[in-house]
């Protein structure tokens, strides 16, 4: 079998899900727990991509969060840009918390108008550019921390 990464496309979201597939043909370390990730995500892409847009908060928080990691790959993963890829961004929130930065966060009142928030603001030069337009502010309240403007 040829691997699947050889034939991608460079488009962001493609990248991502060929890293993710290139695992099924790689003896790599990472392999088998990206599998395992691909098959906890893709059961709910679908879903994702029929218009589950909005970020619903988790308030069922009856003890302090513990701001660690669940998985060793988590540098890894990070360093492909998973942490605010929109089709496992949900994943990466609870399993590598301290490594994308996601410890401590709760929003409250305070949401993001659409799921892929953080992808945008990746892709659109980041918080420090993306986050001071209006645009951004507006639609992406939680990931620019503009909920009190």
């Amino acid at each position: 079998m040829s691997c699947i990464l050889k034939s991608c496309i460079s488009a962001s979201v493609a990248i991502s899900l060929c890293v993710l597939l290139a695992a099924l043909c790689t003896k790599d370390a990472n392999a088998a727990t990206i599998r395992n990730v691909l098959t906890t995500v893709a059961p709910r892409l679908n879903q994702t991509m029929t218009g589950n847009t909005t970020v619903t908060p988790n308030t069922n928080h009856t003890t302090p969060e513990v701001c660690e990691d669940e998985n060793k790959s988590c540098t890894w993963w990070h360093k492909f840009g998973y942490c605010y890829n929109g089709y496992i961004n949900g994943y990466m929130r609870k399993v590598c918390k301290k490594t994308c930065g996601f410890c401590g966060r709760t929003s409250g009142e305070c949401k993001d108008k659409f799921f892929y928030c953080p992808s945008w603001i990746r892709y659109t030069g980041g918080k420090a550019l993306a986050c001071n337009l209006a645009f951004y502010q507006k639609r992406c309240p939680y990931t620019c921390n503009a909920c009190n403007q």
